[in-house]
C-alpha cells in the first residue's frame, strides 16, 4: 500500500490553477514537491487537491481515464458553528504539467444554520480554461457514480460520461475545446477529491470522510495504465487536511483528516 507521509519537507510550488465555472471555480491546485515515500513514490503537496496523478509514459498520451467512488454523506468538520462547507470529487486529463484539464465530476455542499444540517450535491463537468458546465441529475449521499472522460487523438474534442449506478441515471455528451489552443495534451491523468471556490472565496472544506475511487484506469489508445505508480498528492494548508493512499493497482483512497498535523 502507498501512502503519503505526514512530514515533509523541500515544499515548492509547481503550478497555480485558476478558472471560473458558473459560481464553482477551480482553485489552483498549487502543487508542490514534498519527497518520497519509502518505496520511492513521489508525494505531492496542494492547497486543495488530494488524491492520486498518473503521468502518461514519455512521448504518449491519454485518452482515456475512468474510475468509480460512492458519493460521501459529508458533514460539517468537528464542533463547527452555523456555515457552509464544500468538497469535488472528480477524475480527468491534464492540467498539471499543462493548463487544459478536462474532467468529470461531483460537488458536494453542506449547509448549517441554528443546528440544522443539510446536504446538496451537484454534477457537472469542465474543460479548462472554460467554465463548468452542470448536469441536471439527482444525487444522494452514498450513491455510487462511475466517472469517464475519453479525448480524441489531438486533444480537441472528447466525451464526458457520468454515470449514476445507484439511480440508472447516466449523461454523456460531446465536449470539444472552448478557445484555440486549449488541447487537451494527455499527459497526466486524475482521481482527486478537490476544495473549491464559491463566487470569489474558498468554500471552506467539508468533513467528507474518505472517498474511496476503485476500478481507476487510464489508456493510451487501446493500452490500459493502472495507478501503481501514481503520485499521491496531499491536500494541505497549514496543517494537512486530506492523506492519500494508493490500495493498489486501481484504488485510491481520499481521508480527510480532523486536526491533521502541523506542517
Amino acid at each position: 500500500m502507498k501512502s503519503s507521509h505526514l512530514l515533509l519537507s523541500c515544499l515548492l510550488f509547481a503550478t497555480n490553477l485558476l478558472a471560473a465555472s458558473h459560481g464553482l471555480q477551480r482553485r489552483g491546485s498549487g502543487l508542490m514537491t514534498s519527497g518520497q515515500a519509502p518505496d520511492n513514490t513521489e508525494e505531492l503537496g496542494s492547497a486543495n487537491w488530494a488524491g492520486a496523478i498518473l503521468d502518461a509514459p514519455a512521448g504518449q498520451a491519454y485518452n482515456y481515464v475512468y474510475g468509480v467512488f460512492t458519493v460521501p454523506n459529508a458533514s460539517p468538520p468537528p464542533g463547527s458553528g452555523d456555515g457552509s462547507w464544500g468538497s469535488a470529487a472528480w477524475v480527468g486529463l491534464g492540467g498539471v504539467h499543462s493548463e487544459p484539464l478536462i474532467q468529470a465530476a461531483i460537488a458536494s455542499t453542506v449547509n448549517s444554520t441554528n443546528g440544522i444540517t443539510m446536504q446538496s450535491f451537484g454534477a457537472f463537468y469542465e474543460w479548462i480554461p472554460a467554465g463548468a458546465a452542470s448536469v441536471d441529475m439527482e444525487i444522494s449521499a452514498g450513491d455510487e457514480i462511475a466517472l469517464t472522460v475519453i479525448s480524441n487523438s489531438d486533444g480537441s474534442a472528447g466525451t464526458i460520461t457520468i454515470d449514476n449506478q445507484s439511480s440508472g441515471q447516466i449523461f454523456s455528451t460531446a465536449i470539444t475545446m472552448p478557445v484555440p489552443d486549449s488541447n487537451i495534451k494527455g499527459d497526466s491523468a486524475e482521481w482527486i477529491v478537490e476544495d473549491y471556490m464559491v463566487g470569489t472565496g474558498f468554500e471552506p472544506l467539508a468533513d467528507f470522510g474518505t472517498v474511496t475511487f476503485t476500478d481507476c484506469g487510464a489508456m493510451v489508445g487501446s493500452e490500459s495504465f493502472g495507478i501503481q505508480d501514481a503520485t499521491v498528492v496531499i491536500m494541505m494548508t497549514d496543517v494537512i487536511e486530506a492523506n492519500t493512499s494508493i490500495l493498489d493497482s486501481s484504488t485510491v483512497q481520499v481521508t480527510y483528516l480532523v486536526d491533521g498535523p502541523s506542517i
